[in-house]
């Protein structure tokens, strides 16, 4: 059964246990292994560059969303195609809820990121391997890049199915990158992963069912 035939009610029925059960297990097992094999094996090779990567692929993120509000109020004005300009304002609405609900996790769990100043955070005195809460020093759960990712790779799928083989490469080469060079923990990722796509598909939800829209 497809997700985007199944019922909000539906799809949080089957998906949400199965990822909060990965979380947990990623927080409590995996994460703190897998950052220290990216540090031991990637960071030493890439060091100096980490950051810059972090904040490079936050800077794409933001054009990509700029040229999408271009491209939307350029063909609407155009008459373009229904079909894509649909796939457009979808993205738009997707960028635009992700990145507020993402921002507003990020608040309430103030995780600290795995690498801080060259260093595993959870192996320095100053900071804790848990979630903050409502503290301003941690913004790494769920990831950002993960979330806007899936959103739009949803959005896209939703409407060019075809697509999925380079849609699929792109996404596990960044998950590897975010993953391996400490940007994120396992759980930030597969969070990130599922906020995003579970946005796309409730506001798809939404506009295929208002009277006023037709796919």
């Amino acid at each position: 059964m497809s997700f985007k035939n199944l019922s909000p009610q539906r799809y949080l029925y089957f998906t949400f246990p199965v990822v909060l059960i990965l979380v947990l297990l990623s927080v409590i097992f995996w994460d703190r292994p897998l950052a220290s094999l990216g540090y031991d094996f990637f960071y030493t090779h890439t060091k100096g560059s980490v950051g810059k990567l972090g904040a490079i692929l936050t800077m794409y993120s933001y054009c990509i969303m700029l040229l999408i509000f271009i491209l939307y109020f350029y063909l609407k004005l155009k008459k373009g195609s229904n079909h894509f300009l649909r796939c457009l304002s979808l993205l738009i609405y997707t960028f635009i809820l992700g990145h507020f609900a993402d921002d507003t996790l990020k608040f309430v769990f103030a995780r600290t990121s795995p690498l801080i100043k060259g260093h595993l955070s959870f192996m320095m005195e100053k900071y804790h391997y848990s979630f903050g809460l409502f503290d301003h020093g941690g913004a790494s759960f769920p990831s950002g890049h993960m979330t806007l990712y899936m959103a739009f790779a949803t959005a896209v799928l939703l409407y060019y199915p075809k697509v999925w083989p380079v849609i699929l490469a792109f996404g596990a080469t960044l998950f590897a990158m975010l993953l391996f060079l400490d940007l994120h923990y396992l759980s930030d990722l597969i969070a990130g992963a599922y906020l995003g796509t579970t946005i796309t598909l409730g506001i798809y939800y939404m506009r295929k069912h208002d009277p006023d829209y037709r796919r």
